[in-house]
């Protein structure tokens, strides 16, 4: 049987969001630890300079913008569900 339901449950939706920030965050931090870590890693040499510069100017901004495009989603979730909620409201 099809589901001819439109809209969304808003508080579903606001929850997701949530949870998209919260991710969005652990996100952020996981990639300062690995930052972190491997600063302090006793490791010297060609390779270790290559993959530090690889890390930081590649994976690590790689990561923080997944991060930062979580972050959006989130705002655009909110927003969604704002404006099912103002127009349930109006009906």
């Amino acid at each position: 049987m099809a589901n001819n339901t439109l809209g969304m449950n808003p508080d579903e939706v606001k929850a997701f969001a949530q949870l998209l920030n919260q991710k969005a965050d652990e996100l952020n931090s996981t990639v300062s630890q690995l930052t972190s870590k491997l600063g302090s890693t006793s490791w010297t040499g060609p390779d270790a300079t290559k993959f530090r510069g690889d890390w930081s100017s590649m994976h690590a901004n790689a990561l923080r913008k997944v991060a930062e495009d979580l972050k959006h989603t989130a705002t655009q979730a909110n927003k969604n569900a704002d404006q099912q909620i103002s127009t349930s409201n109006a009906l």
